[in-house]
């Protein structure tokens, strides 16, 4: 459901953290697309949305350059 999904695998590597007790795709994945293997957590990007809209620091949940460009740019604000 990605706009221009075609283009982002076969331009860049995807990688994928799963979430708890979301599985495995029952598909084949293209090779620009990799699991990482990491503790899970239950952290959606709907979750992070939400935070900013209802004004709660997302410190921690993404790398510090995203959050400051996601305040720069008032995404989801």
């Amino acid at each position: 459901k990605w706009k221009n999904h075609e283009a982002i695998l076969k331009y860049y590597k995807l990688l994928v953290y799963p979430r708890p007790n979301a599985g495995k795709p029952n598909f084949e994945l293209p090779e620009s697309v990799q699991f990482v293997e990491a503790p899970l957590l239950d952290i959606s990007a709907t979750f992070i949305r939400n935070k900013i809209k209802n004004g709660h620091s997302i410190k921690y949940l993404v790398p510090t350059e995203v959050e400051e460009f996601i305040d720069r740019k008032k995404f989801y604000q």
